[in-house]
């Protein structure tokens, strides 16, 4: 017993201090995935943007004894996911909060204006595929959820098409806001120049007033 709880308190400690790190392209961290078969898997998740389609996880569960809870040494699983397999996963320590969903098969972006907002805006972050001063950058993209939709769109996706009339029929249930977006209102529409940021901020504004909207 004395030397499984040993075992287990480092293998704690290795997942608090080694997958909670993050580098420049990777994150780390404990969490949940929840397959499309309804399964849900907990561990040390890692998802590094250079395999964007995959995550791997360290699969463990947990045990009540009689000091508390122990991790079951025979249930610890490396194991490497498809995006195809995943419906989403989470963080719970470093990142918690923080919910991912597979995108258009082009990996997994997670939500910047909280899980439970009605219009949900995902980044997508990835590598470049060309190097700036000798070193690959993130680059981010972004996409719109909006209630009803069964996936994320990008902003060029035809599902937000024209974007005054999708996006004030999206929030119709709030008819000034619908209002100011139909008559393509100032910081209600997007700019012929507008870069992926600056479209991020319209949508951003717009679903916070959805969010308030009394």
């Amino acid at each position: 017993m004395i030397r499984t709880l040993f075992l287990s308190f480092l293998f704690l400690v290795f997942i608090q201090e080694a997958f909670s790190q993050t580098n420049l392209f990777k994150v780390s961290d404990g969490g949940k995935v929840i397959m499309e078969s309804g399964d849900t898997l907990t561990g040390a998740i890692t998802y590094d943007f250079s395999t964007p389609l995959l995550i791997y996880i360290i699969e463990f569960k947990l045990t009540k004894t009689e000091f508390g809870e122990d991790i079951d040494e025979k249930s610890i699983k490396p194991k490497i996911l498809n995006i195809a397999n995943i419906k989403e996963f989470y963080f719970v320590n470093k990142y918690k909060g923080r919910h991912y969903y597979p995108i258009a098969m082009m990996g997994f972006g997670y939500v910047i204006n909280g899980d439970a907002s009605k219009i949900r805006i995902l980044q997508l972050d990835s590598r470049s595929e060309e190097k700036t001063n000798d070193q690959y950058t993130v680059e981010k993209e972004y996409y719109v959820w909006l209630p009803g939709q069964r996936s994320p769109a990008s902003f060029s996706d035809i599902r937000l098409m024209p974007f005054n009339k999708k996006m004030s029929t999206a929030v119709e249930s709030c008819p000034a806001l619908s209002q100011k977006i139909l008559k393509k209102e100032s910081g209600y529409k997007f700019g012929l120049t507008f870069t992926e940021e600056q479209k991020m901020e319209v949508v951003k504004k717009i679903a916070s007033e959805f969010e308030n909207c009394k």
